[in-house]
């Protein structure tokens, strides 16, 4: 570095300091980066610019880049008094008791008698107090809350409290924690098996909802302890509230599982399809199966689009529901008709067909990142969109690849039908076996009403 841009960068300095003093922080930052940038770290002038630029940051609330620039500093100059003092204050706003407290601590092994630090020090003591209290409250209120569900002759009343609470618990990262420390993912899995009472049901679902929010590992284990089966049929549930909080699992695990979610860090595009595939395809092929099923209400319907509508753009799921059948599935939504009423095999909303096209348009849009894959990908969206059109104006059977190919034996849990592909969920059944036995399939139970191979039951061909 020149002595030139040394001498810029302390111009900029002093001019930072001068807006400082007159209040104006957001110039400040500005001179303060601008020295920065003429005498950057490692250079001792640096720490002293960070230091400055730290303290604006405090001053505009900005407590996170405050952190950052005295963390930055004190690589520098690691026993600088302010810059120990305003890294503690920083770190105690931002609710980082237990690091605050370490760092105020260093600081008054260097200066024991400085009176702001032991004033915080104290402050801090009182608080790690207060905390830990309370987390000693919290394992033996979650260990009651669990304990009365648990116990069958807890009167109804008191179990949908308690499920409330853990609820409300399972919001809070500390809250989750505790829960899912103390077993809760698998006490709770019993009351969505006894259970019928919808408020019980609700928070319980809630509650594992609440422990897959942001939590990839927990997320996992979750959908392990509750297997997809018992949440699809609670998807079909007459009451919007359990069905709503049932998506709202499958929802939070799947943008856990892509990093989306706040309390975890985003991961690569890639770890998705190396580590994450087998929980994510399972997931994606319940809610195919639910989003054309005749056996889910339309809230249950319009809840499902809406998880679509949330995770299609994160990380490569677009290309896993493309390659999973979604095009056709949507489009056997948009050629039914709207409204709830006697004949109507798959009950939709008066807002059903809008969302069914906002989300063929999210998905074409989520296609991948790189050019030319994006472009092989929205061409197979076209191509998939066409043959199913292509099969409802043609008496022969359509040839989309995705939808209509053979396959292993039907993945819907009860299926025992179907020497291919049984016709549950819109997929393709030999001509010499009886085709799916699960009891939502019109070919089954005869109540497919379609044109001639067209079984609409499921929006799907029968060729028995």
């Amino acid at each position: 570095m020149s002595s030139t841009d040394l001498d810029g960068a302390v111009a900029a300095k002093n001019e930072g300091n001068d807006h400082f003093k007159q209040q104006n922080y957001t110039e400040a930052t500005k001179c303060y980066s601008r020295a920065l940038s003429l005498c950057p770290p490692p250079h001792p002038q640096a720490a002293v610019f960070l230091k400055n630029r730290a303290q604006c940051w405090i001053n505009l609330h900005a407590y996170d880049k405050a952190v950052s620039d005295c963390a930055a500093a004190l690589q520098i100059s690691p026993s600088d008094i302010k810059t120990l003092y305003r890294h503690s204050q920083a770190l105690e706003k931002t609710g980082k008791m237990v690091e605050a407290f370490r760092q105020v601590q260093v600081l008054l092994r260097i200066d024991p008698k400085k009176k702001e630090a032991v004033q915080m020090a104290r402050r801090l003591t009182v608080e790690l107090k207060k905390q830990a209290e309370s987390m000693q409250s919290t394992d033996r209120m979650v260990q009651e809350m669990l304990a009365a569900l648990s116990t069958p002759a807890t009167p109804l009343e008191k179990q949908v409290k308690a499920a409330k609470n853990l609820a409300i618990l399972s919001r809070e990262v500390a809250g989750a924690e505790k829960i899912f420390a103390a077993g809760g993912a698998t006490k709770l899995m019993g009351i969505l098996e006894s259970s019928s009472s919808p408020d019980l049901l609700n928070h319980t679902l809630q509650t594992l909802a609440g422990l897959c929010l942001g939590h990839r590992a927990r997320a996992h284990a979750v959908l392990q302890t509750v297997s997809l089966e018992r949440l699809s049929t609670l998807m079909a549930s007459a009451n919007s509230s359990v069905t709503s909080s049932a998506v709202s699992i499958l929802k939070h695990a799947m943008l856990a599982t892509t990093g989306e979610d706040t309390r975890s860090p985003p991961h690569p595009e890639s770890a998705l399809v190396t580590a994450d595939t087998a929980v994510v395809v399972p997931v994606i092929q319940m809610l195919l199966l639910s989003l054309v099923s005749r056996e889910i209400s339309a809230d249950a319907r319009d809840f499902i689009v809406e998880l679509l509508l949330r995770t299609l753009p994160q990380a490569n799921l677009g290309e896993i529901f493309l390659r999973e059948g979604l095009v056709a599935r949507l489009l056997v939504l948009a050629t039914e008709t709207s409204g709830v009423k006697e004949g109507v095999v798959v009950r939709m909303s008066s807002d059903c067909h809008m969302n069914v096209s906002i989300a063929l348009s999210t998905l074409h849009a989520a296609l991948g990142n790189d050019k030319q894959k994006k472009k092989e990908l929205q061409e197979k969206f076209c191509s998939n969109a066409t043959g199913f059109v292509l099969g409802l104006l043609s008496e022969e059977e359509p040839r989309e690849p995705d939808l209509w190919a053979d396959g292993p034996r039907c993945p819907h849990p009860g299926c025992t039908g179907g020497r291919q592909r049984c016709v549950w969920g819109g997929v393709r059944a030999e001509e010499s076996v009886e085709g799916c036995s699960f009891g939502g399939c019109g070919v089954s139970d005869g109540g497919g009403r379609g044109v001639g191979s067209r079984c609409v039951g499921q929006g799907s061909l029968s060729r028995g």
